[in-house]
């Protein structure tokens, strides 16, 4: 991300909501408006929707982030991204925050998330890819019983990062790295659905997840629109950091450059496929 252009926005939030409230006096509408005013203007520049759930973590990471200098919060929150909800970082409380919470998941685009830390050889790793498809498939089939569609569970993706690593998650101590697994859901699915399929998963005695506590810690999460380079990987796991490199100097030739983590999505099964066969999509995000 570039901190530059963070740092020295031309038009930060507080203006933002002048110009939404000045366009409204000019046309000679209610200020009552301005909230979906700005809104709109929102959406035109692109700003992603945030949803920030705490899961297993006491507040500490968003307390960490607010005192974070570079850069600063108040410019991520404020100027990059349109914080919907968050507990801690929110203004809104009551039943204007949970009002907030709903409209932003009734808006789509979500996807299944459970995160971890660890190389993919860590038994947790194993552990969190089969909660997060056992629970796609609860969802999946009780949609169906219900009326709603019989959509495939979607492929799945992984994205990679370190702490305090940058650029490439690839060459930093495999003891550092950082994941969260997703997995596509249909437009419409909400946060109640995924709560009963987890429900039942968790409770159904002999079932495979059963008293999971990986299954419990699936979110539903918006996925914001974000640019990327991406290459088509062919081979093991292991040598991604060769494909990873292309995409690189494609990048530092076009005068752009990359953010510090990757996506990883996953087109063959390892358990089926030999590793010289292995298909694998990277995505790099671009900075700025």
């Amino acid at each position: 991300m570039d901190i530059f252009e963070l740092r020295c926005p031309e038009l930060t939030r507080r203006d933002f909501i002048k110009v939404a409230g000045a366009s409204l006096a000019l046309f000679g509408l209610s200020q009552a408006l301005t909230p979906r005013v700005a809104k709109a203007l929102e959406e035109s520049l692109g700003k992603p929707a945030v949803i920030w759930l705490e899961g297993q973590d006491c507040a500490g990471c968003v307390e960490s982030f607010l005192n974070s200098m570079e850069p600063p919060a108040t410019s991520i929150l404020l100027d990059t991204i349109s914080l919907r909800y968050n507990e801690t970082a929110m203004a809104a409380s009551g039943h204007q925050a949970e009002d907030a919470l709903a409209k932003t998941i009734a808006e789509g685009g979500y996807v299944l998330v459970i995160e971890g830390a660890g190389p993919p050889e860590d038994p947790a790793f194993a552990a969190a890819i089969g909660a997060l498809y056992g629970i796609a498939y609860t969802l999946k089939f009780a949609r169906k019983k219900s009326g709603l569609g019989d959509d495939k569970v979607g492929v799945l993706e992984g994205e990679w990062w370190s702490e305090g690593h940058d650029p490439s998650v690839l060459a930093a101590p495999r003891s550092s790295w950082r994941w969260r697994l997703q997995i596509a859901v249909p437009e419409g699915v909400k946060r109640a659905e995924v709560r009963s399929a987890t429900q039942a998963a968790t409770t159904k005695k002999g079932g495979k997840l059963e008293g999971s506590r990986e299954a419990e810690r699936i979110d539903l999460v918006k996925k914001p629109k974000r640019r990327f380079a991406r290459i088509l990987h062919v081979g093991p796991y292991a040598e991604e950091p060769k494909s990873i490199a292309q995409i690189e100097a494609l990048l530092e030739s076009e005068g752009l450059s990359r953010e510090a983590w990757h996506v990883e999505v996953y087109l063959s099964d390892p358990n089926r496929t030999a590793p010289e066969k292995l298909k694998t999509a990277l995505l790099v995000p671009v900075s700025g």
